[in-house]
């Protein structure tokens, strides 16, 4: 008789920048019966929330993590068996680590001994941080012992592992233990990323209720979406030097257009070809012209990206999310309606994937649904620029001796002036003028 085998279910990648998840809820429990694809565990990220499905066929042996629980990717989270009285098996061991990143790992610990930190000191300045005597950390047969997101973290802010004092199991470098480095070598006193979300305001509690300068207040705590949207504005604003340019439209070739072809597209296609569609193909066939404008910063060097993919921001129950249609650089108008009207649906039924909600270039937001003539978003890192949409206003235009009354709008471009100036995001807005203006 075969061997029954024992498998790990770890957390998968979840896309580009997540790092972590939170267990939701768990859909299965111990000793349920397990199909392979089963739905076992809801699990949030800073982007979306999704489900962890099984890869294997077995029984649920063991559940590590409980509900409310942050965990790193490539975590072990459960256990699951062909053997339905299989032994628990242990915690995942401190070496299993992602393949790519062993170049890193290995590094000499003899060599350290006598060695300051090998990266550029200036380009530790660059962050605030002075290089310090050596403190020895875990190093097993020269494996610094730290955990993936504390090695993300320590290559962020060029960290040498070697120098950061760990304290976790057998002295293994952690998350806290990069922020407690650069909290106490840096010059500016960096605070705690969740620090930065909001100024802490002083208040008096007397007969169990709670008051703001004389002003009675309900205290309710942020949803997780909520919460990470606002670290992710505090963010933005603190690395990006924000500018806005904002131009006027005149629409009344869009619109004659779309009410000409609304029916037969929506017979067509069973969606509705909306004027956000518009604005899609313009930025994109802007962004050609501009690839300044779709690109991101790293250190000194921008880096400009071949695909064009659109965030295009969208109102649900639970929050603001901002599903990206994908290598848009030859749609048509058709494909990205289509395209669109099928992320917008996902997105408000709470259908999207991890992959729909990474690798944008460039996003739109339309603030102009609710009346709003302009708006200055924040822009959505690591990208440079977003557009925003303004509602419509009907004027009387002069044409031919004849008062025709014509449909304008404003747009506005939120660019990082680090690489885009006052003159090329003015161009860009022209561009997408041209397009909308001249649309046939």
């Amino acid at each position: 008789m075969s061997e029954k085998k024992n498998h790990r279910l770890l957390v998968p990648s979840m896309g580009e920048g997540v790092s972590e998840v939170t267990i939701v809820s768990w859909l299965k429990k111990e000793g349920d019966k397990i199909e392979k694809d089963d739905p076992i565990v809801e699990v949030s990220t800073d982007k979306v929330d999704t489900e962890i499905s099984s890869p294997h066929e077995g029984f649920l042996i063991s559940i590590f993590c409980k509900e409310g629980d942050t965990v790193a990717v490539d975590k072990l989270i459960a256990q699951i068996s062909e053997d339905k009285n299989a032994p628990v098996i242990s915690e995942q061991p401190l070496q299993e680590e992602p393949e790519d990143s062993k170049v890193s790992k290995f590094e000499s610990h003899d060599n350290q001994k006598d060695q300051k930190s090998n990266f550029p000191e200036s380009n530790l300045n660059q962050k605030g941080i002075r290089l310090p005597e050596y403190k020895s950390s875990a190093v097993f047969a020269g494996y610094i012992a730290a955990s993936p997101l504390a090695r993300k973290m320590a290559a962020d802010f060029n960290i040498s592992l070697g120098d950061v004092e760990g304290s976790g199991l057998y002295g293994r470098v952690t998350k806290d233990d990069i922020e407690k480095y650069v909290r106490s070598h840096s010059e500016s006193n960096l605070p705690r990323e969740e620090d930065l979300l909001l100024t802490k305001v002083l208040t008096e509690k007397k007969d169990s209720k709670e008051y703001l300068q004389g002003v009675e207040v309900k205290r309710v705590k942020m949803t997780k979406i909520r919460r990470l949207t606002a670290e992710h504005m505090v963010r933005s604003v603190r690395t990006s030097p924000h500018a806005t340019l904002t131009i006027e439209v005149n629409l009344n070739n869009v619109l004659q257009y779309k009410t000409e072809k609304a029916q037969e597209f929506l017979e067509k296609n069973s969606c509705k070809l909306t004027l956000t569609s518009f604005f899609i193909s313009a930025s994109i066939f802007a962004l050609q012209a501009h690839p300044e404008v779709n690109c991101s910063i790293d250190g000194d060097d921008i880096l400009y990206k071949d695909d064009i993919n659109i965030g295009c921001a969208v109102a649900t129950e639970t929050g603001l999310l901002v599903p990206v249609l994908k290598k848009t650089n030859k749609f048509s108008l058709d494909e990205v309606a289509i395209e669109l009207a099928s992320l917008v649906t996902k997105a408000r039924n709470n259908k999207l994937e991890p992959q729909d909600i990474v690798g944008g270039t460039f996003s739109i937001t339309n603030p102009g649904m609710y009346g709003t003539l302009n708006a200055q978003p924040i822009i959505n890192q690591p990208q440079v620029g977003i557009l925003s949409i303004g509602c419509l206003t009907e004027r009387p235009v002069l044409r031919e001796n004849n008062w025709q009354s014509h449909s304008f709008c404003q747009i506005g471009l939120t660019f990082d002036h680090r690489v885009i100036d006052g003159e090329g995001a003015a161009k860009f807005l022209g561009s997408i003028k041209e397009f909308l203006e001249n649309y046939s």
